[in-house]
């Protein structure tokens, strides 16, 4: 009977680059280029194995021979990764792949063993013993919601806090360990780490999709957007920025919409969104506008309340307050009908219009109002997406215009007993 082979030995790593070549051609040859082959070869053993229900790594046996034996098994299977014999190597390869974990001080120390090729199936051996080991303990993490085990998986006390413990909150995190297990890490170290590590994997990631690679993962968004909420990134003008600039992804479009993590996604993005100020709040509101989040109205309201902003910002968070607004808003938006700051002049069907902040504000209280703002003298709105209208066509063709249109409005909120008079506009 033939025995059946392992996962590991379905692959053989190339003959060719089973030893380097001693003497002149182990001082010149080009190591990287000759193991190009074996990368590959890794990588198959690597997919080969996990598929493979990814078996128990031998803990029975680990624990039935004594640590003496067992770092004497293992210091023997290293001195073979390097031995002449092919077959030798490969079987040195697989029993320390089944001793897995319990090998890995010996793999560790191999990495910098003297000869090359010890070193670089040590490396290899490690890298798929810490990836069998971390979907394991993976695995037992997202079954045992509730449960306070220790699984050693980075940050995760910190998502706990800010996101809860439910099964798809922690399948979510298992993808985020998977995706940036670094930025989870220095998560865990504070916020100078993260503050340091996230614009290099944004840029990292902006670099990759100019050579046609796709977006970032689901795991990769919500880790940065969780690393932002938690350290504050806002005081940050650099990790602010890089944060917003992932916000236009679409895969995080599509995670948001659709999908089990979507309610979870759509509460990283609404407490990211929230936080800023000055220009920081107006980028907040222009993410909320795109993917029609609630949320925008907190950085609405800041930006309404900074006479500093400038009139042509100011006027797209009085927009989202009239998408998204309620009667909660009026007193803030009656209080900018004496703000006479230009927004721009437009040319609508050859009509010279002029739009000042006051307009866009009156136009948004006659909204919230439900109320026809034709009635009150804007003859020239223009529905528009993702807005409720264009704010060039809230202006004006002249100043009598508008001087009627919010005359015209005084008169209506006389009428309103329980609400007091708006500001005059002189």
């Amino acid at each position: 009977m033939t025995a059946s082979r392992s996962p590991i030995t379905r692959y053989a790593l190339p003959a060719r680059c089973s030893r380097i070549e001693r003497d002149v051609r182990r001082r010149h040859a080009t190591w990287a280029t000759r193991c190009a082959a074996c990368a590959v070869a890794v990588s198959a053993i690597l997919a080969g194995y996990a598929n493979d229900a990814r078996p128990a790594i031998a803990a029975e046996e680990a624990r039935a021979e004594s640590s003496v034996e067992r770092r004497a098994k293992a210091l023997r299977l290293v001195e073979q990764l390097g031995d002449d014999r092919f077959d030798i190597r490969e079987q040195a390869t697989t029993s320390l792949l089944k001793m897995g974990l319990s090998a890995r001080a010996e793999l560790e120390q191999a990495t910098r063993h003297l000869d090359r090729e010890v070193r670089y199936r040590a490396e290899r051996i490690l890298l798929i013993v810490r990836k069998i080991d971390l979907e394991q303990r993976l695995d037992a993490f997202i079954e045992e919601v509730g449960k306070p085990g220790d699984y050693d998986l980075p940050a995760w006390p910190l998502v706990k806090k800010e996101l809860g413990d439910k099964k798809e909150t922690r399948r979510l995190f298992a993808l985020m360990v998977r995706s940036e297990p670094e930025l989870l890490s220095a998560l865990e170290r504070g916020k100078q780490p993260v503050f340091e590590l996230l614009p290099m994997r944004v840029q990292e990631i902006q670099v990759a999709q100019q050579f046609g690679t796709s977006g970032p993962t689901v795991g990769t968004l919500a880790a940065s957007l969780l690393a932002a909420n938690i350290t504050n990134a806002e005081s940050n003008p650099q990790v602010a920025q890089m944060v917003y600039s992932l916000c236009y992804q679409q895969s995080l479009r599509a995670s948001l919409t659709s999908g089990e993590y979507a309610e979870i996604m759509r509460t990283l993005l609404g407490n990211w969104i929230q936080r800023g100020d000055d220009i920081l709040a107006y980028q907040g509101v222009q993410i909320a506008i795109q993917y029609d989040m609630k949320e925008g109205l907190v950085p609405a309201v800041k930006c309404l309340k900074n006479a500093n902003m400038q009139a042509q910002l100011r006027q797209y968070a009085i927009l989202f307050v009239a998408k998204m607004g309620d009667e909660s808003h009026r007193e803030l938006l009656e209080k900018l009908l004496e703000d006479k700051s230009p927004c721009g002049t437009w040319q609508l069907n050859n009509i010279n219009l002029s739009t000042q902040l006051r307009d866009v504000a009156l136009v948004t209280l006659i909204t919230l109002e439900k109320k026809d703002p034709k009635q009150f003298g804007f003859l020239h709105l223009q529905p528009s997406s993702p807005y409720i209208f264009a704010p060039m066509s809230a202006g004006f063709e002249s100043e009598e215009k508008r001087t009627k249109a919010f005359e015209k409005w005084r008169e209506f909120r006389a009428t309103q007993t329980n609400k007091p008079p708006a500001p005059k506009n002189e």
